[in-house]
């Protein structure tokens, strides 16, 4: 059985750095692969299965913001420091979700907010 060292360098085709914390490896495994990140983040979010629903199809648009978030740090002229971890950690899902308007939450269309008119 091989180390996730060796797994890491497989995938990767880098080590990650000699002596560091395993805390920094971890994080720094998951910075790599910034989906595992997403949904590792979103397996341990206690949602909805309508807000579980809906981040699932978020990865896309979520990474995007955060790139949009580094892009204004460089027209800044500022150094991006700002790590995908942090990113989601910062924005949690919940917080996004609530943010929505009901009509674009699953399970909730807008026929229960506007019903259809009838004429008599």
């Amino acid at each position: 059985m091989s180390s996730l060292e060796d797994w890491f360098k497989a995938q990767y085709g880098r080590s990650w750095g000699e002596g560091a914390a395993p805390s920094t490896l971890f994080s720094d495994l998951l910075e790599e692969d910034p989906e595992m990140a997403y949904f590792g983040k979103l397996q341990g979010q206690a949602l909805t299965p309508n807000q579980r629903q809906y981040f699932q199809g978020q990865y896309g648009p979520s990474y995007q913001s955060y790139l949009g978030e580094l892009g204004s740090q460089l027209e800044s002229e500022q150094m991006p420091t700002m790590k995908w971890l942090d990113y989601l950690t910062q924005n949690p899902f919940t917080k996004r979700y609530a943010q929505l308007p009901p009509s674009l939450r699953p399970g909730s269309g807008t026929a229960r907010f506007a019903p259809p008119t009838r004429w008599v």
